[in-house]
């Protein structure tokens, strides 16, 4: 399993979008579309997670997303203007609630990084805000 962290929301929601800050000279320090940055993901959803921890099948896969550099610079650490502006807005990535990967409501959400702009295993972001409406 790659890294992974899970957060509890308080309530159930049909989650709609979520956007992910990475770590910038305006937030917190650091480089966009570099080092432990995010760049590819899933989100996983549960209602009732296994008490143990355990990423078994009461999770279920929201969706798969990916980090585009904007500029499409291919050198790691070296960004046009407009990369560092969208970072530092932050990326937004949207659910689909009526497509193949059906949206159901959650109460927990599991942040799976798959892979980060370095290629190692570790991962920082500076923010993550998620949005829904509750159910």
């Amino acid at each position: 399993m790659t890294f992974h962290f899970t957060i509890e929301l308080k309530n159930t929601y049909a989650l709609s979008k979520l956007k992910v800050f990475q770590r910038t000279a305006a937030h917190g320090g650091g480089t966009p579309y570099s080092g432990a940055n995010v760049k590819k993901f899933k989100i996983w959803g549960s209602t009732s997670p296994n008490s143990n921890g355990s990423f078994d099948a009461s999770w279920t896969l929201l969706g798969e997303f990916e980090n585009i550099k904007p500029s499409g610079i291919p050198v790691v650490g070296t960004n046009s203007t407009l990369d560092v502006e969208t970072a530092n807005a932050g990326e937004v990535y949207f659910f689909d609630p009526d497509g193949v990967l059906a949206t159901p409501p959650v109460r927990y959400i599991r942040f799976q990084m798959i892979e980060n702009w370095g290629g190692t295993s570790t991962m920082h972001m500076a923010e993550l805000e998620i949005y829904g409406s509750g159910t």
